[in-house]
């Protein structure tokens, strides 16, 4: 097995032991846990996996979250990381079966440089109504801010490369958010994410499980509304910085060619001011946006699509407004490229710097 495992735990049951004791026979030779800050009375359990050599124990004298044990053990697990590809999480209360594990952590063996989740089917008649729905939403929400398409945005069944785990132990978030930070931070480094199909277990209607969907869901909406807003805000100033070129340009060169027609002189003052600046948008966006770092033919060709339909919409509309209200061109221009600026991030965001499998996968 070249993966190790990971499972935090608070007050774990009997349940906890039988999943440590399936993934022992089942060939893991090292199984970080994570005691985070159980009570007194269910300290037995982890003095019990002691027998087991396989089982690093980590403890937390006082409960601090799944997010804070996740680093703790991805922390730990980094001075070992050189044998293995990666490590796989679970959860200790029984919904992840061995051979899900087995099976996301193959996974992760054939694409050690992804992201692989265990994603469950939440169509299934056993699952509470409440989780099915709270996972509905979270995924819609996910993927229209952010550009995140997964079927399970919870799940705690997680295949994570060695490439990817110490950037992991930097991400914020010490509870439940910090699964839903760690799926922002693969948009962030473009790190590709696979899904596998796991079985959808709920024990006595999930009673075990320490998420309360109402008070752990709203730091999670946050922290997806926060990006969302963080990647607009700059896609602004990088449209902000553009425009104030573009309009310098515009100006400059509708100035020099004062003396052609005002058809001639809007056409080639916008192209030409349209070309620098959105050279100059391009990789702005492409970089500090959108984070896209590697070399995409694609977007490039896609930006051009876009930045030839917004230039003939800028052109056509100015020159339009300009004609009807005989007034100077810059005014008419501020409005229509106001109104082009959604249109603009939208396409951006949603087509021109996603790669090609993502494409395909929307």
């Amino acid at each position: 097995m070249k993966v190790a495992a990971i499972i935090p735990s608070l007050n774990p049951d009997n349940e906890f032991l039988s999943v440590v004791k399936n993934l022992v026979d089942a060939g893991f030779n090292q199984i970080y846990i994570v005691n985070d800050g159980s009570s007194k009375e269910y300290l037995h359990f982890f003095e019990e996996i002691k027998q087991y050599p396989q089982c690093i124990l980590l403890v937390h004298e006082r409960n601090m979250g799944k997010g804070y044990a996740l680093r703790t053990a991805f922390s730990r697990y980094l001075e070992d990381s050189s044998k293995y590809v990666g490590v796989v999480t679970l959860d200790g209360d029984g919904q992840h079966i061995v051979e899900d594990v087995i099976k996301v952590a193959s996974k992760l063996e054939e694409y050690p440089d992804r992201l692989v989740l265990g994603a469950r089917d939440f169509s299934e008649t056993q699952v509470p109504t409440h989780n099915a729905l709270n996972n509905v939403i979270t995924r819609k929400v996910l993927k229209r801010y952010c550009g995140i398409p997964i079927t399970d945005t919870q799940t705690g069944l997680r295949g994570i490369p060695n490439s990817f785990i110490e950037s992991l132990v930097a991400v914020k978030g010490d509870r439940f958010q910090y699964e839903t930070s760690m799926l922002l931070e693969t948009k962030q480094k473009r790190i590709d994410v696979i899904e596998v199909p796991i079985s959808t277990i709920y024990i006595n209607g999930n009673v075990s499980s320490h998420f309360r969907p109402f008070r752990d869901s709203i730091p999670i909406y946050y922290l997806i509304l926060k990006y969302a807003f963080s990647s607009f805000i700059r896609f602004a100033l990088s449209s902000l910085i553009s425009t104030i070129f573009d309009l310098t340009l515009f100006l400059l060169l509708s100035y020099l060619l004062r003396d052609h027609v005002l058809g001639l002189r809007l056409l080639l003052a916008t192209i030409i001011a349209r070309v620098c600046s959105g050279l100059l948008n391009f990789y702005s966006n492409k970089i500090l946006v959108f984070s896209q770092k590697k070399k995409e033919v694609g977007s490039m060709l896609r930006y051009s699509t876009v930045f030839l339909l917004v230039m003939s919409l800028s052109y056509g509309g100015t020159y339009l407004l300009s004609s009807l209200l005989n007034i100077a061109s810059i005014f008419p221009k501020l409005i229509i490229d106001e109104a082009l600026f959604f249109l603009n991030y939208h396409l951006q965001r949603n087509w021109v710097f996603k790669s090609k499998k993502e494409i395909l996968d929307n």
